[in-house]
């Protein structure tokens, strides 16, 4: 009788040419473990060749030992024996340490998709914020599309493999160089206050600039305009499900003219760019210091779902603002319902709201309104 062997070759139309190999048992996953580890250290290390040749050597051999026949108590044995990574001389890097650092419960199919459709949504919301801010490039146009288009359906493998194809697309590292573009404009204004070059600040020093800048802005907004940024959004994210029916850039009759529409997106787009380097949450919340209206600027999430796409390539989002009155502790939206039978009144009401917003955030702008935007609001301040 022959022995049925290790080894099977396969000449399934998929798989030909292949050889199929089992893998080493119940040590399987930690090896695959270490296997991530290893190559996220290549990346880690990259400026150094003697460190990223030493891990290539460990990854080929963790290639091997997840292929192994041997016992478990032998495989177990050299694992740890590539523990080790030779640099230089006697100088090694035990990733021991770095397993203990990057330890972490094995990630779930399930969570692993959900993590995807999150990481997806992102890009695509920071995808258009860029192309708002500077229409017109291909590159991040077309990434855009190739997001939209992305299935996010089918098995974890199916999935995994399209992520993996995604991560060495040339528009994504285009994507990141202009991602990286936007956050240092971002934080130009306040370069003097930062007390360096933002040009020259390393991606980690980005982002606690970016995270100085929060406090900075903070302290300016409740100073001049006496407004401060609500970070507890959560109250008003089911608000933002749906566009503002007349006080958003797409209706016209509510601004009376289409110079005062074309200045309040403007405002909206100045208002989101300066105020979030991401459309993370889709939206941020302003209140004044007397607690007396809470304002929602941004984008919905049908906006962002159903982002235009113009004959030029370009996407359009159409910005929302909605004005909440505290009555009684208790923050309620301006909405039609309360003026039935007065579509005038309704306007009125709205457009006194958010005259104290427009005056307060200007300045913070570089703003200066028109004569036909206070015309048109009344604005007696």
């Amino acid at each position: 009788m022959d022995k049925k062997g290790s080894v099977e070759t396969q000449y399934e139309a998929q798989d030909a040419g292949v050889l199929a190999f089992d893998s080493a048992g119940e040590l399987v996953s930690e090896i695959t473990g270490c296997l991530d580890l290893v190559r996220q250290l290549q990346t880690d290390f990259k400026g150094d060749a003697a460190i990223v040749t030493g891990l290539k050597e460990i990854e080929i051999q963790l290639q091997a030992l997840r292929l192994s026949k041997d016992p478990s108590e032998k495989v177990r044995s050299k694992l740890e024996a590539l523990m080790a990574v030779p640099v230089t001389g006697e100088k090694t890097i035990r990733l021991d340490a770095f397993r203990k650092k990057a330890a972490r419960p094995v990630e779930s199919a399930e969570a692993y998709l959900d993590r995807v459709r999150r990481l997806v949504k992102n890009t695509r919301s920071n995808i258009l914020l860029l192309l708002a801010s500077t229409p017109g490039d291909d590159k991040l146009t077309q990434l855009l599309n190739e997001l939209i288009n992305l299935k996010l359906d089918g098995s974890y493998a199916d999935i995994k493999a399209r992520m993996e194809a995604l991560t060495k697309n040339p528009a994504l590292i285009h994507y990141n160089s202009r991602k990286r573009a936007f956050l240092v404009e971002w934080l130009k204004p306040y370069q003097a206050r930062l007390g360096e070059r933002v040009e020259a600040m390393s991606e980690e020093r980005l982002m606690e600039a970016a995270r100085q800048v929060e406090s900075i802005r903070s302290s300016d907004l409740k100073d001049i305009a006496k407004l401060t940024v609500d970070n507890n959004r959560e109250p008003f994210r089911p608000y933002n499900r749906e566009m503002h029916p007349v006080m958003n850039g797409r209706t016209t009759d509510f601004w009376g003219s289409p110079a005062v529409q074309d200045e309040f997106i403007a405002i909206m787009n100045r208002l989101i760019t300066r105020f979030a380097f991401t459309l993370d949450d889709r939206f941020l919340l302003f209140r004044t210091e007397d607690e007396g209206f809470v304002y929602l600027v941004g984008f919905a999430d049908e906006a962002l779902e159903h982002a235009i796409e113009l004959k030029d390539g370009k996407y359009g989002l159409t910005p929302h603002l909605k004005v909440f009155l505290n009555r009684g502790g208790k923050y309620q939206e301006i909405v039609a319902g309360n003026y039935k039978v007065n579509r005038a009144a309704y306007y009125r009401a709205l457009k006194t709201a958010v005259v104290p917003f427009f005056v307060a955030i200007a300045p913070l702008l570089d703003l200066t309104l028109s004569d036909e935007m206070k015309s048109a609001f009344d604005m007696w301040m």
